[in-house]
């Protein structure tokens, strides 16, 4: 009788074992889901903001203030050369023409009430696009005439 009742009780622990499983791992796994999600789309903003304020520094302090476009393309090189012995080929000098490309035809904008509850929204300010891409990240350009 007691190895029965043993039996009953394993039979009956075990029961409740696959019932908690049952509950417990969809919710874990939608956890663990929605934290992927949140990590994908924060490390993608992340990168977007880098491109885009590399891409502002390369207008506003060496591509638009040279005076001669052999000085700027030069200087883009050498600033190439630099970040991609230290961080990679994702910083050639197409890499680099296309993020101030990037900044030229996209306007960072948020308004007063969105400044302390929502990240800045990135705005499309010219049409005809073109794409090019950035990492696994795909941006489409307006068109320009090189």
């Amino acid at each position: 009788m007691k190895k029965s009742s043993k039996k009953n009780s394993l039979a009956l622990a075990s029961a409740g074992i696959h019932k908690a499983l049952g509950s417990l791992l969809p919710e874990i796994s939608s956890l663990i889901e929605s934290a992927r999600h949140q990590a994908i789309a924060a490390a993608n903003l992340s990168m977007v903001s880098l491109y885009w304020n590399i891409g502002r520094l390369l207008a506003t302090e060496v591509i638009e203030f040279s005076e001669r476009a052999q000085y700027g393309q030069h200087v883009l090189r050498e600033i190439s050369s630099t970040l991609v012995e230290e961080y990679g080929s994702g910083y050639s000098p197409g890499n680099l023409w296309d993020m101030r490309r990037f900044y030229a035809a996209f306007e960072i904008v948020q308004t007063l009430s969105e400044q302390s509850s929502r990240p800045k929204a990135i705005v499309q300010t010219l049409s005809s696009p073109t794409f090019a891409f950035f990492g696994h990240l795909r941006v489409r350009f307006p068109s320009e005439e090189k």
